[in-house]
């Protein structure tokens, strides 16, 4: 993904690849908040009991 793009006021972020993991999903950084204007992180599954990562971009546009 050379340019990535989001809706106003949306973060996207966009898996472009990986290794042992499921369930990829971005997650506020303030636990129960459902969002936050200081970041988002990345959550994920490991399949096997080995190495994991994820490989990812995001965009984000102001509102």
């Amino acid at each position: 993904m050379t340019t990535p793009t989001a809706p106003a006021g949306k973060v996207c972020i966009y898996v472009a690849g990986g290794d042992n993991a499921a369930s990829v999903k971005g997650v506020s950084v303030l636990p129960g908040t459902g969002a936050s204007k200081y970041g988002f992180k990345l959550v994920w599954a490991s399949v096997h009991d080995e190495d994991t990562f994820i490989d990812a971009v995001w965009a984000y546009t102001a509102p």
